[in-house]
């Protein structure tokens, strides 16, 4: 039997509408076999029927319910052998030849523990999938909305990383884990996905612990990746919107662990920040479905 060089770990999640496209598109990405294992989180549609019918040669972990998506991350690693694993978000299409590249991409660069390609959206723009790692600061700048006014600020918008344009090669804090090419050592070395973290910021923890390490992550531009973006998580919005920002403090909370003039300053923060959760909720939730009702009801006239 064939030892694949590249593992993929997919996660699934009620992605019946995306992982035939994922799994077609891999067949293409690279000239050697791949290991592909997806981690179904108990989805309720045809998610794993599409997966057996079109790619039986795929190892499937099916969950009896939803561990969201660190641990079930972590079980797709563990379950590879190959040196390098690449995480990959259903709603992401690798293009001919991508895997290859972001393996060649690795074996050039031997001071690399991960590389990130250029994530590209259904409109064919560059989504702004680069991050520096947050503090309390990015906090407050979006809290105040100079992060929305001066977006291209390496202070005001540093987070995002509005001052980059996308072009260049370089190394990057912290790119979004949809599709992540990583040395299996790594995972080793400083661990996979903090399940405490069960669906956000369990990549940006990652990523800080990576740095910790003196490991370096970079960013390439030579493949470009098609990727809906938020597939799994609209579907349950606002559920969505309390984890995220329950993982937003949690994180900032360790962050600071040894400052405590630091911490109490994100205690101080919590409210202004689940407050931004109710208006987003309030949004995704009653209001919008409200305006869409009526929008709705005249389209009907």
């Amino acid at each position: 039997m064939t030892v694949a060089d590249v593992g993929v770990a997919i996660v699934t999640y009620n992605s019946a509408a995306e992982i035939g496209d994922c799994l077609a598109a891999l067949t293409m990405a690279s000239r050697a076999p791949l290991q592909i294992v997806v981690v179904d989180n108990a989805s309720q549609d045809q998610t794993l029927s599409i997966v057996h019918a079109t790619a039986p040669h795929v190892m499937v972990i099916p969950n009896s319910s939803n561990r969201y998506y660190a641990a079930a991350s972590n079980q797709g690693i563990a379950a590879i052998d190959a040196p390098f694993v690449l995480l990959l978000n259903p709603d992401a299409a690798v293009p001919p030849g991508g895997v290859d590249a972001l393996r060649q991409f690795l074996e050039r660069h031997p001071d690399a523990a991960a590389v990130a390609p250029r994530l590209i959206g259904p409109d064919g723009r560059r989504q702004p999938s680069l991050r520096e790692l947050p503090g309390l600061d990015t906090l407050w700048y979006d809290f105040t909305g100079l992060s929305v006014l001066f977006p291209r600020s390496r202070i005001f918008g540093r987070w995002r990383m509005g001052y980059f344009n996308g072009a260049q090669e370089r190394i990057v804090p912290q790119p979004m884990a949809s599709c992540l090419l990583v040395r299996r050592e790594v995972f080793t070395e400083i661990g996979g996905f903090d399940e405490s973290y069960p669906m956000f910021f369990n990549d940006v923890d990652w990523c800080r612990r990576t740095a910790l390490a003196g490991l370096w992550i970079y960013y390439t531009p030579e493949v470009s990746v098609r990727h809906t973006g938020g597939a799994a998580v609209n579907r349950r919005k606002v559920r969505m919107i309390w984890m995220s920002h329950y993982a937003y403090f949690v994180y900032l909370h360790r962050l600071y662990a040894t400052r405590p003039l630091m911490r109490a300053l994100v205690w101080i923060s919590a409210p202004a920040l689940f407050a931004s959760a109710i208006v987003r909720s309030v949004w995704w939730g009653p209001l919008r479905r409200m305006l869409v009702g009526r929008s709705s009801y005249r389209g009907g006239n």
